[in-house]
């Protein structure tokens, strides 16, 4: 794990957001979660970018069993992202730019090559 220092730390809508560079050469966005809808105030969480009307996209970081009730890894999805979120949580970052939308911020998550989902914009 690797932070990208050369994108820096962003904020959007109350929540830090940071990219990692994974060992494989891909790159993931985390956000510092406020707890409103994740009962999880400060944990560092994986997502895709954001809809436009501002919903973080973390679909495939869900982890649920055949009754609905979250697994461990639920909004983490791998054991790597869950250890990157300790990590996270162990550092203090402060933002360098804040972003006033989605698409803002959509478009700085791929220019440091996140692959945000082509529909989202």
């Amino acid at each position: 794990m690797k932070w990208n220092s050369e994108a820096g730390v962003a904020r959007f809508k109350d929540r830090d957001i940071i990219i990692i560079e994974l060992m494989d050469g891909l790159v993931q966005p985390f956000y510092r979660s406020t707890g409103r809808a994740s009962a999880m105030p400060g944990v560092w969480l994986p997502f895709d970018g954001c809809a436009l009307w501002g919903w973080f996209i973390k679909d495939r970081f869900g982890a649920r069993n055949n009754e609905g009730w979250p697994l461990p890894l639920h909004r983490f999805g791998c054991p790597l992202f869950k250890h990157i979120s300790d990590e996270l949580g162990m550092l203090e970052f402060s933002a360098q730019q804040e972003f006033d939308s989605a698409i803002e911020l959509n478009k700085w998550l791929r220019s440091h090559g996140c692959m945000v989902p082509r529909e989202i914009q």
